[in-house]
């Protein structure tokens, strides 16, 4: 391989390289076309920022039994363990919230 092209492909890779972890930090669409907060499901474990709501009745959400809390993610209320931050309930809220 002639010394030009090993030089270019050495540049192509190292921008490659460079380029990856740029492109996965990235925001990835919602279910409504959007780009935000993950959509959270019952038994995944909650690890994003936790706003708690004190005033889920607002939501016309139900009281969260003792150990639990409502707290508000992206366009959800979601429902998590205290201790351990394990989905129990997660609640769609729309635009007028």
């Amino acid at each position: 391989m002639k010394r030009g092209s090993l030089k270019a492909l050495s540049a192509g890779l190292g921008l490659a390289l460079l380029a990856a972890p740029l492109a996965m930090a990235q925001p990835y669409p919602d279910h409504h076309g959007g780009y935000g907060a993950h959509q959270w499901r019952h038994g995944e474990h909650f690890n994003g920022h936790r706003e708690v709501v004190s005033d889920w009745g607002r939501y016309h959400a139900r009281r969260p039994p003792h150990g639990y809390e409502w707290v508000h993610n992206g366009n959800q209320l979601v429902m998590i363990a205290i201790g351990t931050g394990l989905v129990a309930s997660t609640l769609a809220l729309s635009h007028g919230y």
